[in-house]
């Protein structure tokens, strides 16, 4: 699993640090209908999909009307209103 993730940092630097890819799930990122893999923004600026932060939120206990998520990179945390991970920003920029 190490050795993926830095063959996986190695690509990013050669890339300028964006990939067109998921992280977690390494699908590509795509705007269709289903929106599963839409690149989604946390509060910190790390992205993955939304399938991928659906996955996380679900096992989130809810604190009010919102779900605290920590970034599985960095731990910090973004409140996701309503606990859903399409209510996250999308990252325009990584959709090409």
């Amino acid at each position: 699993m190490l050795a993926l993730l830095r063959e996986r940092d190695g690509l990013l630097a050669d890339s300028g640090g964006e990939s067109t890819e998921c992280p977690f799930c390494f699908e590509p990122y795509v705007d269709d209908d289903s929106g599963q893999h839409v690149p989604r923004i946390l509060r910190c600026g790390h992205c993955a999909c939304q399938n991928c932060y659906a996955k996380m939120l679900a096992k989130v206990p809810p604190q009010g009307n919102v779900k605290p998520l920590p970034c599985p990179v960095c731990r910090v945390v973004t409140e996701v209103a309503r606990g859903q991970a399409a209510s996250l920003q999308k990252n325009f920029a990584l959709l090409r």
